[in-house]
């Protein structure tokens, strides 16, 4: 193959030399390149082991004489390599006119270039011509002159890249051209019901069935031949949000109206009658199905197997409380229009019991969690579940309220004890809660021939969030338990009964 002229090759690697740069030559002309630029080092003062390799480009040279910006043409092929290489590359023309005077003129490999030169090998490959058989014209307007250090050039246009140099071609190069969509699909989909269209518009259900299934890609709006057929599966639908929405939940226990924020999705078509429309709110964990022809569904959305964080367990611990003592009022909102009030009976897995346990373990955990930080922390109701002897003990002995101490044997205790001291702990998937807390002691009475000492609501002293605990983490609890217990025997202010793990206690003594 025809190599560069050799005035305009002498030209560009004077420019290079100039710069400090190193400027190779490939040993044939087949790979589309004509230099290989290693740029000067950076100012580096780390470990020398650590220094990072040299700054590399790669350029393809074009020559032209005469004193206009210059134009050239390119095999796709070569552009298409320029585009795929997460490598710098640049094009640069070398001018010259009759009087020997010279210009540098740069491309580099980037955005809209790389739009029309992908662009052009696109719709090659779909008239199914050779790339190495088809050439794009590539023009170099003034004011792309280079009038000054070309070296110094090259690397300010890499440095002006945002982020890894490498990922961002890669990311421009799997992306451009796909700005609107990434191609049209028909298929015939097998339903029992409109209903089941209409939850898969809002993001409900497990798809529609298909039968066929016929995909034709479509990039820089230039359509592949045919479509790719597929055989009988599912299709998704990922719904838009219509609306922004605010859902207040009020409870009836007297406790504060949950504010809750959320989405609607809406099935409305202008073709579909009033009667079949259908529309969802989402306001996490509340769900709302409601449709045209009054029919109504709430529920609390909370898969037993999906990890949440604390504050959507906290919120849909309340909320399933409260549905366990009966009806409750939920009010939706949408931006000018008219609320919608409901009472609701939720008929949801975490009713009763279930409910309840949650809100007072998360009430627990959150009263640990109060001055640490959340971020992160996330758990399913299913680690829960594999915790719960633990976390029976943990909320208990954390939640508001008296706890009573029995004595058969008065002498078991010492007399005039102030308070109650203990820590508590429960492990929930990689996640430990651990809390030091007092008690102060309310009364002290013998009620038929047995001791009775009841301390009040607990008082947290020290809390502790970790994550994978281990061994040392564990001594350090059992070593501020000790300081604590020590500090309050040596000044005699509180006599107080201490417990150590008062879940180990609560278990021996049952034994």
């Amino acid at each position: 193959m025809a190599r560069v002229p050799r005035w305009a090759e002498k030209l560009f690697s004077t420019a290079c030399s100039d710069g400090d740069a190193v400027c190779s030559p490939p040993d044939e002309d087949i790979n589309g390149w004509d230099f290989l630029i290693e740029f000067p080092d950076r100012s580096y003062s780390g470990p020398l082991e650590r220094r990072p390799a040299k700054d590399v480009a790669f350029v393809q040279v074009k020559s032209k004489s005469g004193g206009k910006p210059p134009s050239a043409t390119i095999k796709l092929s070569n552009v298409q390599i320029a585009c795929a290489s997460k490598q710098p590359w640049f094009l640069v023309a070398v001018t010259r006119d009759n009087k020997g005077s010279h210009r540098f003129y740069g491309l580099h490999v980037w955005s809209e270039l790389m739009r029309k030169s992908l662009s052009a090998v696109r719709q090659a490959a779909v008239e199914e011509i050779q790339l190495n058989k088809k050439q794009i014209t590539i023009r170099f307007p003034s004011d792309t002159e280079i009038t000054g250090d070309v070296v110094a050039w090259m690397r300010s246009e890499i440095d002006a890249v945002q982020g890894v140099y490498g990922d961002a071609k890669h990311h421009l190069f799997t992306t451009l051209g796909y700005e609107n969509g990434y191609g049209t699909a028909t298929f015939t989909v097998q339903v029992k019901s409109e209903d089941e269209i209409a939850n898969a518009f809002l993001g409900l259900g497990n798809g529609l069935a298909t039968s066929t299934f016929k995909s034709t890609e479509s990039r820089f709006g230039i359509r592949d031949p045919a479509p790719a057929v597929f055989g009988p599966g599912n299709v998704f639908i990922t719904p838009e949000p219509t609306d922004e929405c605010e859902v207040r939940v009020r409870g009836n226990t007297g406790e504060p109206t949950l504010v809750l924020t959320g989405v609607v999705f809406d099935y409305a078509f202008p073709v579909i009658a009033l009667e079949r429309r259908k529309s969802r709110i989402f306001a996490p964990p509340i769900e709302m199905i409601l449709g045209g022809d009054g029919q109504r569904k709430f529920s609390i959305e909370i898969p037993p197997e999906k990890k949440f964080s604390l504050d959507y367990l906290s919120i849909a611990g309340k909320i399933s409380r409260w549905a366990a003592l009966g009806p409750i009022d939920v009010i939706a909102r949408r931006p000018n229009q008219d609320p919608l009030e409901y009472t609701v009976t939720f008929n949801d897995t975490l009713r009763g019991k279930d409910g309840t346990q949650l809100s007072c373990i998360m009430d627990a955990i959150q009263l640990v969690t109060r001055h640490s930080p959340t971020d992160g922390i996330s758990f399913s109701i299913n680690d829960m579940r594999g915790a719960i002897k633990d976390l029976g003990y943990f909320y208990q002995v954390l939640q508001n309220g008296s706890m009573r101490l029995v004595l058969k044997d008065p002498s078991d205790a010492p007399r005039g004890i102030a308070s109650f001291k203990y820590y508590t702990g429960a492990k929930i998937a990689e996640w430990s809660f651990y809390a030091i807390v007092q008690r102060k002691v309310q009364s002290d009475l013998i009620v038929d021939s047995v001791r009775q000492i009841t301390a009040s609501s607990p008082v947290v002293i020290e809390t502790y969030v970790f994550k994978d605990v281990n061994d040392g983490q564990l001594a350090r609890i059992q070593s501020d338990y000790s300081r604590i217990s020590e500090e309050i025997a040596g000044d005699g202010s509180d006599q107080a009964l201490l417990f150590g793990n008062i879940a180990n206690f609560i278990q021996s003594s049952n034994m």
